[in-house]
Protein backbone atom coordinates (compact mmCIF):
# COMPACT_ATOMS: atom_id res chain seq x y z
CA UNK A 1 0.00 0.00 0.00
CA UNK A 2 1.11 3.52 -1.03
CA UNK A 3 0.61 6.47 0.77
CA UNK A 4 -0.55 7.99 -2.07
CA UNK A 5 -3.76 5.64 -2.03
CA UNK A 6 -4.74 6.53 1.19
CA UNK A 7 -7.55 8.78 1.63
CA UNK A 8 -7.04 11.80 4.40
CA UNK A 9 -8.72 10.10 7.33
CA UNK A 10 -6.50 7.09 7.00
CA UNK A 11 -3.43 8.76 6.85
CA UNK A 12 -4.31 10.76 9.91
CA UNK A 13 -5.59 7.43 11.77
CA UNK A 14 -2.09 6.22 10.93
CA UNK A 15 -0.46 8.54 13.46
CA UNK A 16 -2.17 7.54 16.00
CA UNK A 17 -1.44 5.36 18.67
CA UNK A 18 -3.99 4.89 21.39
CA UNK A 19 -3.60 2.54 24.65
CA UNK A 20 -6.64 0.41 26.59
CA UNK A 21 -7.80 1.72 29.97
CA UNK A 22 -9.42 -1.04 30.44
CA UNK A 23 -9.25 -5.38 29.84
CA UNK A 24 -12.11 -5.13 27.20
CA UNK A 25 -12.95 -3.28 23.88
CA UNK A 26 -15.01 -0.40 24.42
CA UNK A 27 -16.95 1.42 21.97
CA UNK A 28 -14.83 3.92 21.92
CA UNK A 29 -11.91 1.69 20.89
CA UNK A 30 -14.68 0.27 18.73
CA UNK A 31 -14.87 3.60 16.99
CA UNK A 32 -11.07 4.92 16.88
CA UNK A 33 -10.28 1.41 14.77
CA UNK A 34 -13.41 1.56 12.47
CA UNK A 35 -13.99 4.90 11.88
CA UNK A 36 -10.99 6.66 12.53
CA UNK A 37 -8.98 3.66 11.24
CA UNK A 38 -5.99 4.45 14.02
CA UNK A 39 -2.45 3.58 13.69
CA UNK A 40 -1.92 1.23 16.27
CA UNK A 41 -2.41 -0.13 19.87
CA UNK A 42 -0.20 -0.17 23.10
CA UNK A 43 -0.98 -3.38 25.43
CA UNK A 44 -0.49 -2.73 29.37
CA UNK A 45 0.02 -5.16 31.80
CA UNK A 46 -3.43 -4.09 33.27
CA UNK A 47 -5.25 -4.95 30.09
CA UNK A 48 -4.74 -8.87 30.91
CA UNK A 49 -4.19 -10.89 33.72
CA UNK A 50 -3.06 -14.36 31.55
CA UNK A 51 -1.09 -14.85 28.16
CA UNK A 52 -4.65 -16.86 26.94
CA UNK A 53 -6.43 -13.26 28.05
CA UNK A 54 -3.79 -11.26 25.93
CA UNK A 55 -4.16 -13.87 22.67
CA UNK A 56 -7.70 -13.29 22.58
CA UNK A 57 -7.58 -9.23 23.43
CA UNK A 58 -5.18 -9.21 20.46
CA UNK A 59 -6.95 -11.28 17.99
CA UNK A 60 -10.66 -9.16 18.62
CA UNK A 61 -8.43 -6.23 17.87
CA UNK A 62 -7.26 -7.23 14.63
CA UNK A 63 -10.70 -8.47 13.99
CA UNK A 64 -12.14 -5.25 14.03
CA UNK A 65 -9.38 -4.02 11.96
CA UNK A 66 -10.34 -6.75 9.12
CA UNK A 67 -11.91 -3.83 7.17
CA UNK A 68 -9.33 -1.45 7.15
CA UNK A 69 -6.90 -1.83 4.42
CA UNK A 70 -3.94 -1.61 6.62
CA UNK A 71 -2.86 -3.83 9.58
CA UNK A 72 -3.29 -2.41 12.98
CA UNK A 73 0.43 -2.16 15.17
CA UNK A 74 0.23 -3.80 18.42
CA UNK A 75 2.79 -2.87 20.97
CA UNK A 76 3.33 -4.01 24.60
CA UNK A 77 4.60 -1.90 27.21
CA UNK A 78 6.79 -4.36 28.69
CA UNK A 79 9.44 -3.33 31.13
CA UNK A 80 10.31 -6.77 32.52
CA UNK A 81 10.59 -8.42 36.04
CA UNK A 82 12.77 -7.80 38.67
CA UNK A 83 15.25 -10.59 39.19
CA UNK A 84 15.41 -11.65 43.06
Amino acid sequence: MKLEELNLTEKIGQMIMIGLDTNYITERIKTMITKYKIGGIILYRKNFNTYQEMIKLINDLKSLNRENRLPLFIAIDQEGRESK
